[in-house]
């Protein structure tokens, strides 16, 4: 079975809203989306949801621990299997509460899980050795996370806003 999978930073789930998301989704019909920045709470984010698509989708997602920052989600209209956060995935605990990481597991025909991650990897700052030390701390965390994906036999599909 094919799947459509589309990602996009939101910049605000309600700003995105009003920015006429609800045509986008509508015309990309996609089956995964993988959301960046979503920046609300999970209540809402899921009210959202269920306004935008007219129900019946799944929705995981890693909220910020800070109002009104970060936040990812993957949302399908394919049932997701298992669900994954920072903490889980073995980041450290400095990441767990920052919303830039959760994965969306699916089943494949084949056998083979498909994990699906959405992102957001926070800008570096060449005038701010520790923000830029952070950012390449969270790649590396990143990195070995998806090798422990795929060396444990998932299909991995890293979505997100990676501002490289």
């Amino acid at each position: 079975m094919a799947l459509s999978i589309v990602t996009a930073n939101v910049n605000g789930i309600r700003a995105a809203l009003k920015r006429d998301m609800e045509s986008w989704v509508s015309a990309a019909a996609p089956d995964i989306m993988a959301l960046q920045e979503v920046r609300a709470p999970d209540a809402l984010v899921r009210d959202v949801i269920e306004e935008l698509c007219e129900g019946g989708w799944h929705v995981v997602h890693s909220e910020a621990a800070a109002k009104g920052r970060s936040g990812v989600a993957v949302v399908s209209r394919v049932p997701i299997v298992g669900t994954t956060d920072a903490e889980a995935a073995g980041f450290s605990a400095r990441f767990w509460d920052q919303g830039r990481w959760v994965e969306a597991e699916f089943a494949t025909a084949e056998g083979t899980p498909l994990s699906v991650i959405s992102s957001y990897v926070h800008t570096g700052d060449a005038e701010d050795e520790g923000r830029m030390e952070e950012k390449l701390a969270f790649f590396d965390e990143a990195v070995q996370r998806i090798e422990h994906l795929r060396d444990t036999g998932h299909h991995v599909l890293w979505t997100g806003d990676l501002n490289i």
